[in-house]
């Protein structure tokens, strides 16, 4: 019966050995102990094979952003982020004006008809056009026209019908609050900056989208990893226990060992049957993010995952000073801290000239010319015999004006609120950065150990198996060897991508993500609104 026992646990062995790992070869009669090599592709840097071509990470990252869909809804948005500021120029661009008055008058029968006539008619018009400038200056340009008949009215008095044509101009300049522009020009500078602030945040979404996107292939890779394993422990376990059923029933064993192993298959079975949902998760998550169609098929786990991630072991070289000024010019919300300080600067300079009196000068010329006909109007206002200024100057000043006040009480405030936001974000970006080198070195520690782990657990595997022919395990010590080695196959793999995706993280609170891999946001949405045209 012993003797029986032992084959029946080296029998045991024998199919958990060669069906789950493919690693036994027989030359005359003698068992090899070699264990296939776990399949981690390591590269200098990080890549994708996907159905067998090799991306390099720009790629990848241009890729996502042309199919990826919420990122090209960003960049949609980036591009309206100068709204604003081409909406405040307009008040720039030229405007034509016009204007046209009709007039009837009729007199009672007295002795002024002689003199105004018993009725009169005036058809006038005028057409310029007006455009401010920048530096406050505001200028007017036109010609205009009126038509007049005083009817019945005695000639000796004056003219019964007659044109009154000519030519005007008109200049209108603020002289001290917004003297020459000022303010304009804060407020031009202010839209600019808020733009740059949406598109530096607009990058920095993006950057993480394109990251997530990464990091989904990788964690679909796992899932498929994780799947193919929990499926070969199911088979490997049915296996084994179809073997202890024979054995019971042909009295060999227990049935309580039976018991055990019926479990132990529903235990796979749960395990396998999470995995593969997992796995189809993460398949759909990746191919929505690449804008790929889903179709999902069980058998596929029979081959391989048609995308691996080709990720890199390297100790990460690391120079804190760098990485704290790389992301003090590239963090969106640091570079954002900083134009809202500059924007309440401005601000505060606005409302300080808003405090100036108002005083505005302004210049009109205008030459008119009246003939019995419109033509001969015009060429008598022309040569500017009788050319007309205007003059003036006009000061405006409240005594007191306490919204004024309240303004500049506000703009003080605002400008020591975005002052300390600027400090707080430093040390938040200081502490992101921080943290994300511990996170790297524990990641890196973490796969060390892991791989470590792995070794280890191959190794004693392979003792186990010499130790097992001797009877001195039974076939659950087996499984649990080998469910060990497996599984510290796929730790080594989780943390090695753990760290990967730290070095990532690493680029990401930096906001150099993009620009390491010679992604350039900005031309990419001036090329955007260049094809929009």
């Amino acid at each position: 019966m012993k003797f029986r026992t032992i084959s029946i646990i080296t029998s045991v062995a024998y199919v958990v050995l060669s069906a789950s790992l493919n690693a036994q070869t027989e030359t005359n009669g003698i068992v090899n102990e070699t264990i296939p090599e776990l399949d981690i592709r390591i590269s200098e840097s990080q890549k994708f094979v996907i159905n067998n071509v090799t991306y390099e990470m720009p790629d990848v990252i241009r890729y996502l952003i042309e199919n990826n869909g919420k990122i090209k809804v960003l960049l949609y948005e980036a591009a309206m982020a100068d709204t604003d500021s081409i909406a405040f120029t307009s008040k720039y661009m030229p405007v034509l004006f016009g204007s046209a008055d009709y007039i009837r008058k009729y007199y009672p029968e007295d002795a002024q008809t002689l003199y105004s006539g018993d009725s009169y008619l005036e058809k006038s018009g005028k057409v310029g056009v007006q455009k401010g400038f920048s530096t406050g200056t505001t200028l007017s340009a036109g010609i205009q026209q009126k038509y007049v008949n005083n009817y019945n009215m005695n000639p000796a008095y004056g003219d019964v019908e007659y044109f009154q044509n000519g030519y005007f101009f008109s200049i209108e300049q603020e002289l001290l609050k917004n003297i020459f522009g000022y303010q304009e020009r804060k407020q031009q500078k202010m839209l600019d900056n808020r733009k740059n602030i949406i598109l530096d945040i607009t990058e920095y979404k993006i950057s993480l989208m394109s990251l997530e996107a990464v990091i989904s292939a990788w964690e679909y890779a796992i899932a498929f990893s994780d799947c193919s394993n929990a499926k070969l422990k199911l088979d490997e376990t049915r296996k084994v226990r179809s073997i202890i059923k024979s054995d019971v029933d042909l009295g060999a064993n227990e049935n309580y060992s039976l018991n055990y192993w019926n479990a132990l298959v529903a235990s796979h079975e749960i395990s396998y049957s999470k995995s593969l949902q997992s796995l189809k998760e993460k398949e759909r998550d990746l191919k929505t993010r690449f804008n790929l169609e889903t179709h999902f098929d069980e058998e596929f786990l029979n081959g391989s995952p048609g995308i691996y991630a080709v990720m890199t072991n390297r100790p990460a070289e690391i120079n804190f000073e760098q990485a704290l000024r790389m992301a003090y010019e590239n963090r969106a919300d640091y570079t954002s801290a900083l134009l809202n300080v500059k924007n309440a600067e401005l601000q505060m300079e606005i409302v300080a000239n808003n405090a100036l009196p108002s005083l505005k000068a302004g210049l009109s010329v205008s030459s008119v010319g009246q003939r019995d006909s419109s033509s001969n109007a015009y060429g008598d206002a022309f040569p500017g015999d009788r050319i007309n200024y205007d003059a003036s100057v006009a000061m405006t000043f409240p005594l007191y004006d306490p919204k004024q006040k309240t303004d500049e009480r506000n703009a003080e405030f605002q400008l020591e609120q975005a002052r300390i936001n600027l400090a707080e974000t430093g040390k938040e970006i200081r502490n992101d950065i921080l943290n994300s080198i511990d996170l790297i070195n524990t990641a890196y520690d973490a796969y060390q150990k892991a791989k470590k782990t792995r070794t280890e657990s191959e190794q004693y595997y392979r003792r186990f198996k010499t130790h097992l022919r001797s009877g001195r395990f039974s076939a659950a010590d087996v499984k649990n060897a080998l469910d060990m080695m497996i599984d510290s196959r796929q730790g080594e793999l989780r943390a090695l991508m753990y760290y990967n995706i730290a070095l990532l993280q690493f680029d990401t609170v930096q906001n150099s993500f993009l620009k390491n891999n010679g992604i350039e946001i900005v031309k990419i949405i001036e090329n955007q609104k260049h094809k929009q045209k």
